[in-house]
């Protein structure tokens, strides 16, 4: 159980590394694209626009990312902390 909760431990700590460097990467990309083919002038023409697009996309995806890392990392390994701590105990 130890080795259970080390992998996924170490699992989410990788997946949270990756979700700074993936989210705005993956979001710049979005709003590079959607301006280029839909907003006259593209990410040059409005850079305010752009920018404030990007910030709103950044958000929204981090507030995502946090409910499902929560749902999908977080509680599960406070449960097999909770777990291995009776087991210690008794």
């Amino acid at each position: 159980m130890k080795s259970d909760y080390a992998r996924l431990a170490d699992f989410f700590q990788f997946k949270k590394r990756m979700d700074w460097i993936g989210v705005p990467v993956s979001c710049g990309i979005i709003v590079l694209v959607t301006f280029t083919l839909f907003v006259r002038g593209g990410v040059e023409g409005n850079p305010l626009a752009g920018l404030a697009v990007f910030a709103l996309w950044v958000g929204m995806s981090f507030v995502a990312i946090h409910a499902e890392n929560k749902k999908r990392f977080i509680s599960p390994l406070r449960h097999l902390d909770q777990v291995l701590d009776d087991l210690k105990n008794s």
